[in-house]
């Protein structure tokens, strides 16, 4: 239960920096700004298997430094 709770917690964070990125930055070239505007222009089809590439990086690489750390200490 707490996963799934930290998962969507992490989830609505980055939205929201997203949004934030979005009004300041002006459509600066990120993975999340393309990814939110391919979802704008074509919708879930398209912008969901990019999004689960990304995810499967960003947890592969957690997992990395996760081990990493965990042998050092």
């Amino acid at each position: 239960m707490g996963g799934a709770v930290s998962f969507l917690l992490m989830w609505l964070r980055a939205f929201s920096e997203l949004g934030a990125l979005l009004i300041v930055g002006n459509r600066p070239p990120t993975v999340g700004v393309y990814m939110f505007e391919l979802f704008q222009s074509s919708g879930a089809e398209t912008s969901v298997p990019y999004a689960l590439i990304v995810a499967t990086i960003g947890i592969a690489f957690s997992g990395l430094l996760y081990i990493i750390s965990w042998r050092r200490g």
